[in-house]
């Protein structure tokens, strides 16, 4: 089985939130971005996730952040900004060097 690898995600293009609580030992990421939609939606991608600030990298599977998900989390997001989310458990947000106090808290 071929493993698709494409494109870097910046996270600094994105806006990066924590993932609900039963996603917190789960080995993927979900994105929400329109661009992206295409490539993601119905779909499990490996993708490589950078921090610009950090250089630090990462792989990992991507799930799409559907309408479903964005609006049944415990804190949803006001849909004005729900394009360029990425929702990154604290495992990966520690291997990519993201300091928790510079981008938004949410549990």
């Amino acid at each position: 089985m071929a493993v698709e690898l494409w494109s870097f995600i910046d996270t600094g293009t994105y806006i990066v939130h924590q993932v609900e609580r039963e996603d917190l030992n789960e080995g993927w990421i979900w994105v929400r971005s329109e661009e992206l939609k295409p490539k993601i939606e119905n779909r499990r991608p490996v993708v490589r996730v950078r921090d610009t600030r950090s250089g630090k990298q990462v792989c990992c599977e991507t799930l799409y952040a559907d309408d479903t998900y964005m609006s049944n989390r415990r804190h949803p997001l006001p849909k004005a900004e729900w394009n360029n989310a990425v929702f990154v458990s604290g495992w990966y947000r520690r291997l990519l060097g993201i300091d928790d106090s510079s981008k938004s808290r949410e549990s």
